[in-house]
Formats: C-alpha cells, sequence, structure tokens
C-alpha cells in the first residue's frame, strides 16, 4: 500500500481517506434524501430528462449503491492506516527510547572522567545562589512592613510608658488606611494601660498631609522641641519605638499645631521590624 512504511505517510494518507469518507457520507445523504423528496407523491418526475435519457429512480438507486460502495471502501483503508499510523507510532517512541539509552551509555565514562570538577564547579554556583538567596531574605526582613504592635511588643511600651502618667498626646493615621486604624487601636491600648491620656475619642483621627508619614512619627511641638523642653514620657516613647523598630530613621519631627507639653503620634503605611 501506498506510503505503508513511512509514518508521515501513513498519517497523511489515513487522513485523506477519512475526510474522503466524510464527503462520501455527506453525498450519500444528499442522494438519498433528494429520492425521497423526488417520490414525496409515489412517481418518478417526468421532467428530470437529459436528451434521450430519463434518470429513472434505478439510475439513482445504482448511484447510491456506488456511492455506498466507495464509502465502504475508503472506510476500510481509513482504518487500516489507523492500525498502520498506530503500529508505527510505537515503533517510533521505541526507537527513540533505544537511542537515548544509547547516548546515555556512552555518555557515562565521559561523565566519569570530569564528573569531579564538574560537581566541585555546581557546588561552587550552588553556594554562591544560596548565599545571594540569604542576604536578599535578610534585606527583606529588614525593610518587611509591620502592620500590627506583638503581645511582647505591646508589654514593653507599657512598662517604658508607665511612669509618666497622665502625659497627654494624641493619635492620627492617613486617611483611608484600615490597617492604620487597626495600628491605632492598639496604640490606643497601650496608652490607656500605662495611664496616658489621648484624649478620648476627639484625639483619635484621620487625616490627609502633603507628605504621608512612614513607620511611626513622633510629632513633638515646636518651641518645646527648639528650647529642649521635651516633656520626659514623650522622650520616653520616642526612645522606645526606635529601640522596636518602629520609625523609618532618627529624624525629630515638629509642628506648632501639636499643644506646648503635648504630642502628635502619627501611624504611617510602612513600618520596620
Amino acid at each position: 500500500m501506498p506510503g505503508w512504511e513511512s509514518l508521515s505517510n501513513v498519517a497523511a494518507v489515513q487522513g485523506g481517506f477519512a475526510l474522503a469518507g466524510l464527503l462520501l457520507a455527506l453525498l450519500l445523504t444528499a442522494l438519498a434524501a433528494f429520492a425521497a423528496y423526488q417520490l414525496r407523491g409515489g412517481a418518478w418526475p417526468e421532467w428530470l430528462d437529459i436528451g434521450e435519457y430519463q434518470l429513472r429512480s434505478r439510475f439513482l438507486s445504482i448511484g447510491i449503491a456506488v456511492v455506498l460502495g466507495l464509502l465502504l471502501v475508503s472506510e476500510v483503508v481509513a482504518y487500516s492506516y489507523v492500525r498502520r499510523l498506530g503500529a508505527l507510532t510505537v515503533a517510533a517512541e521505541q526507537d527513540s527510547a533505544d537511542r537515548i539509552k544509547r547516548l546515555t551509555a556512552e555518555a557515562k565514562p565521559r561523565t566519569a572522567l570530569d564528573g569531579q570538577s564538574r560537581y566541585l564547579k555546581e557546588n561552587s554556583e550552588l553556594r554562591q545562589k544560596l548565599i545571594g538567596t540569604e542576604n536578599k531574605l535578610a534585606s527583606l526582613e529588614r525593610t518587611q512592613t509591620q502592620k500590627h504592635l506583638s503581645p511582647d511588643q505591646q508589654r514593653f511600651l507599657i512598662e517604658a510608658l508607665r511612669p509618666f502618667p497622665g502625659q497627654k498626646i494624641s493619635i492620627a493615621s492617613i486617611r483611608g488606611d484600615d490597617e492604620g486604624l487597626l495600628l491605632v487601636q492598639e496604640f490606643v491600648s497601650v496608652f490607656e494601660a500605662a495611664g496616658w491620656d489621648h484624649h478620648g475619642e476627639d484625639g483619635i483621627t484621620t487625616q490627609d498631609w502633603p507628605r504621608d508619614p512612614i513607620g511611626i512619627e513622633v510629632v513633638l511641638n515646636e518651641d518645646d522641641a527648639r528650647a529642649d523642653r521635651i516633656p520626659p514620657g514623650v522622650a520616653g516613647l520616642i526612645n522606645v519605638v526606635r529601640k522596636l523598630g518602629l520609625v523609618y530613621d532618627s529624624t525629630v519631627y515638629m509642628d506648632n499645631e501639636v499643644p506646648a507639653g503635648q504630642a502628635l503620634l502619627k501611624v504611617g503605611k510602612k513600618l520596620r521590624k
């Protein structure tokens, strides 16, 4: 049979016969439908003439039989090519597997000769990648944002602020920052436990600033800061938030809108551990 030994040829021939079978099936269906339509009155129409010949029902029957025979032949041949295609595919896969085994066997002696040096090189590269990954992880941990105070941090803050009861302070966060509001509530709990006065609900606000605060920023009254009249409690708050790594840097923030003797604690979006 044509192309019997070639996988690509067998696939092409099988596809051709399958397509031919489909077309013949459609033609057979059309002929049958046409005959049924013409015979719906019980007689073959006389107008189907070609010259001296009339296309009577027997000629249509012969045509249908021929088409049916061709359809059967195409399906049988297509089925034979399908089986051959499967056999050639299995043979090709086996040949590929044998080729891989042979190449692997040929490569083993060469691998044995230079395996040690390659292992040392790959091990060194792996160690370098590991060191780089550890450095990136450490950098990420240093800059990772913290969205709440841990229980240990809250206890540390309370113990540091408790010696200064009655210290007045206000708390503000960025408008629209829901995570900042959660952190504000944790600071409220800390100040209340330490005996500080945060002015109740009036002292807790959300604001829009020209510059969003980063981390925790303790804002002083400008006159107090310049005259070095920082209240001991506020100084203690600044020191403890720095020790806990809650501030972005060591900048001293001042604002004359903050009442003298008090402070404003701003909760920013980013906090460093």
